[in-house]
């Protein structure tokens, strides 16, 4: 499988004194999910017991908002659905919310995993991490050093993902300024150019990298939720 192409991005590098070390481990962002809804080819919305709302209409980036008080209240007693802020922004009262605009969620950490997709862009083959590390070049090797752990995809809107309808896989668990620096040695992948090199924010993003042995593997990065998953697959 060769895929790929010249790089679109400034490579980040380590200093070989401290390698890895120099960087901190993921940083934890944890919260409970208080209610969630999904829904196949719609979205997805997640509300978290400090107040955070996080949703995703098909096809766009992951969103963020935070309820007052009195908002997560009446989650909690089924006032308000989460699937409001997905399709019926309107029937949500104004003092619901602590904050009047939503704004694009910023991850503290990602996952990235290898995969293979189809002619199609779907998921077929996830990879366990921590058997292709010694095949990753020299430099994302010293970054993901350490980093393998068990990562859970998320829900897939009542579909069968290809790990099953819950996947878990063995990626790398990096804090958002560590992914970065993985994500600017790879380079796009075929179907979706510009992504390779430069990561999406609040998104997944594909891109390849050429291993040790000359073949090239497809990744993917994910932004990890609160509650340590991958989002849901709305669609």
């Amino acid at each position: 499988m060769m895929l790929g192409g010249p790089p679109e991005a400034p490579r980040t590098t380590l200093d070989p004194e401290h390698g890895a070390a120099a960087w901190p481990a993921a940083p934890a962002d944890e919260a409970a999910v208080v209610a969630e809804w999904v829904q196949f080819h719609a979205g997805w919305a997640y509300v978290y017991d400090d107040g955070r709302v996080l949703w995703r209409t098909d096809g766009g980036h992951i969103r963020q908002q935070r309820l007052s008080p009195k908002g997560l209240d009446l989650v909690r007693e089924r006032e308000i659905d989460p699937a409001s802020f997905v399709v019926g922004r309107a029937s949500i009262p104004a003092n619901a919310l602590a904050e009047p605009v939503p704004i694009e969620y910023q991850p503290s950490n990602y996952a990235i995993c290898p995969v293979v997709v189809d002619s199609a862009g779907f998921l077929k083959v996830m990879f366990p991490a921590d058997q292709i590390e010694a095949r990753l070049p020299e430099a994302v090797r010293t970054l993901v050093a350490g980093t393998a752990g068990s990562f859970r995809h998320g829900d897939w809107g009542g579909t069968a993902g290809p790990g099953g309808p819950d996947p878990v896989q063995t990626c790398f668990i990096l804090g958002s300024d560590r992914a970065k620096a993985v994500w600017s040695h790879t380079n796009a992948h075929p179907t979706e150019p510009g992504t390779g090199g430069v990561m999406q924010v609040g998104y997944y993003t594909y891109g390849t990298l050429t291993m040790t042995d000359g073949t090239t593997m497809l990744f993917w990065s994910l932004p990890i939720l609160p509650h340590g998953v991958g989002g849901s697959w709305g669609g």
